[in-house]
């Protein structure tokens, strides 16, 4: 069986490697980045925030119509092992628990008020 992923999938995977090694990786071993229950501070985390959005990395689990890439399972797991290799990943793309499911569970069964809060 091959377990290869299909170059969408592949290219997608490598974007996250590229965002966590070139924005978050450096974040960790700088002291100021993290509030005082070392967290990454609110105002750092809204500047990632917006570099994963403008470069077309936030949240993967969610369909495009919603702000988010669309990724179907396999495309998430791959993203999401990328994304973990930083503490502040999960957050910086929206995927952190409990969020993450939350969302995706709204989205399937949630009344559309809920589907846009």
């Amino acid at each position: 069986m091959d377990f290869t992923l299909p170059a969408h999938i592949d290219s997608y995977r490598k974007r996250y490697r590229a965002f966590v090694a070139e924005h978050l990786l450096p974040l960790e071993r700088d002291a100021s980045a993290y509030d005082e229950h070392e967290n990454i501070r609110l105002e750092v985390l809204e500047q990632v925030r917006a570099k994963a959005k403008t470069t077309g990395l936030w949240a993967p689990q969610m369909p495009k119509e919603r702000g988010g890439q669309g990724l179907n399972i396999v495309a998430m797991a791959a993203c999401y092992e990328e994304m973990n290799y930083s503490i502040f990943g999960p957050a910086t793309f929206n995927c952190a628990a409990p969020d993450d499911g939350n969302m995706i569970v709204l989205n399937k069964v949630g009344t559309e008020p809920q589907k846009k809060r």
